[in-house]
């Protein structure tokens, strides 16, 4: 392993990262494109999410996964298959605990993405934290256009917890 590829072991397999640069010129790790749910396709479409599955070998961690399928100014974009997270830190292991940050991204559960262009890291990781990010199905392919989305939406509530215990 070198430090520009970083690699860690995770339940569902090995993930290779690499190394980026903070706004301070600090290096952090970067790991992105982590699957924590299975894609949401086909019969899964509209479904509770389900776990991801392991993979064989080592996991390309190093590139931004697509964001969901969502409308904003009657332009449609993105891919179903977006349920992903990513997680950035300075270093792999340490004897002592960091303060760990998700951040959930805005867009009313019905826009939005947890793309570094608009969210990166690279002021978050001038400190010694773990930062996570992380994509969720937006408007009718998940979280509906309900006010209050998680509490009226038993699937909205599943992808919190799913999202959460990994």
């Amino acid at each position: 392993m070198t430090e520009a590829e970083p690699l860690v072991t995770v339940e569902q397999g090995v993930l290779r990262g690499c190394t980026k640069t903070s706004l301070d010129n600090g290096e952090f790790l970067s790991f992105q494109g982590i699957p924590y749910a299975k894609p949401p396709v086909g019969q899964l479409r509209f479904k509770a999410p389900q776990p991801a599955g392991k993979w064989q070998g080592v996991r390309d961690a190093t590139t931004e996964c697509d964001e969901c399928c969502s409308k904003a100014f009657k332009q449609f974009f993105g891919k179903e298959d977006c349920l992903y997270l990513n997680v950035f830190t300075k270093h792999l292991s340490s004897k002592k605990l960091k303060p760990v940050m998700v951040y959930i991204h805005g867009g009313g559960y019905v826009t939005g993405s947890s793309k570094a262009a608009i969210y990166g890291p690279e002021y978050l990781m001038m400190e010694d934290i773990i930062l996570v990010t992380f994509n969720y199905r937006l408007g009718l392919m998940g979280e509906s256009y309900r006010r209050f989305v998680v509490f009226y939406n038993p699937m909205g509530i599943a992808v919190l917890i799913l999202r959460y215990r990994y």
